[in-house]
């Protein structure tokens, strides 16, 4: 998981989303430009990757789509709450693409006991582990919660893993001697370029490295 911070949205913004809500509009029928429009402040508020895996997203709608964290099935009040809307990839709707990961594969799933495993809270990265050959684990063994999550997104799912270990091994050989080189080198895989884009599973090598590295970055 990525964490994404959540922007409050402008007041004549939200009003199209209250509209929605008070008119009882299905989401099924949200389309058009008044979803491209919100598909686009999600990708700039997530620096352009997805929030459960960061692998850098297009602005192809029909290779991404907009996941509620919080299912409809199961939160009415958070169909149309943006602070519920967060950018995946994988299109919805496609249970037999393979892989089926991040929001695609999550479906209908949620825990009733989560308060805060989302990607808006800060501390979301660091429940999470990713190992030299692209594993990802829990980075405390007894978080039975974010077991669950990387089962139930299927994010050890054997391409992202491939992805993961590509890019892992591809900085190990370079890497840094010095702690501020080290801290630099992290820096530098969680900057965004001047269009406002993240590097593809950038936050998974910063966050490697921050394990790898933690006693020396005290």
């Amino acid at each position: 998981m990525k964490y994404s911070a959540k922007q409050t949205l402008p007041s004549r913004v939200q009003q199209i989303l209250d509209r929605c809500n008070t008119k009882h509009i299905l989401y099924k029928n949200f389309r058009g430009e008044k979803k491209g429009f919100f598909f686009k402040l999600l990708l700039k508020e997530q620096c352009h990757v997805c929030a459960y895996c960061g692998v850098k997203l297009s602005a192809d709608e029909t290779k991404m789509h907009i996941d509620h964290f919080w299912p409809q099935s199961h939160s009415s009040n958070g169909v149309w709450d943006y602070q519920n809307w967060f950018a995946s990839c994988g299109p919805p709707g496609k249970e037999n693409r393979i892989p089926s990961t991040c929001g695609d594969a999550k479906g209908d799933w949620f825990d009733p006991s989560n308060t805060d495993l989302i990607p808006s809270n800060s501390g979301c990265e660091h429940r999470f582990r990713y190992g030299q050959f692209g594993g990802i684990t829990a980075a405390d063994s007894s978080d039975q919660l974010v077991t669950t999550f990387i089962d139930k997104l299927n994010l050890n799912d054997a391409s992202l893993q491939y992805n993961r270990k590509a890019i892992i091994k591809s900085i190990e050989s370079e890497l840094p001697s010095t702690d501020d080189d080290i801290r630099a080198e992290i820096a530098r895989w969680r900057e965004v370029d001047g269009d406002g884009c993240a590097k593809s599973f950038g936050h998974v090598v910063a966050n490697y490295l921050e394990c790898e590295f933690g006693n020396l970055l005290v």
